[in-house]
C-alpha cells in the first residue's frame, strides 16, 4: 500500500485472502477479532486459525524493543507454519 500508515479495510483483506493475519492495536484477542469481523470468516487465515496478536506499538517504534517483538513474531509464525498445510 502507498499510505504511510494504511488502514486495511475488510474488502481489501477479503480480496487479498491472506494465509496469515497479524492483528494489533485495537484487537484484544484472535477470538474476539473473529467474532467482531464475521465478514472475514472465509479468508484462509481465519479458516486455518493463522492469526497472530502482535504488540504493534513495539513494532512501529524505533527502539530496542522492536527486536524483541520481531523475535516473538518470528517464533509465532514459525509455529504456525510448522503446524499448517505449508509443511
Amino acid at each position: 500500500m502507498d499510505e504511510e500508515r494504511p488502514i486495511l479495510t475488510a474488502e481489501y483483506i477479503l480480496y487479498e485472502n491472506p494465509d496469515f493475519l497479524l492483528i494489533g492495536m485495537g484487537a484484544t484477542s484472535a477470538e474476539n477479532f473473529i467474532l467482531e469481523n464475521p465478514q472475514l470468516a472465509g479468508i484462509k487465515a481465519l479458516r486455518n486459525k493463522n492469526i497472530i496478536k502482535t504488540d504493534s506499538c513495539s513494532l512501529m517504534r524505533g527502539s530496542p524493543g522492536i527486536i524483541d517483538e520481531m523475535s516473538k513474531l518470528y517464533s509465532e509464525m514459525k509455529k504456525l507454519i510448522n503446524s499448517s498445510i505449508f509443511r
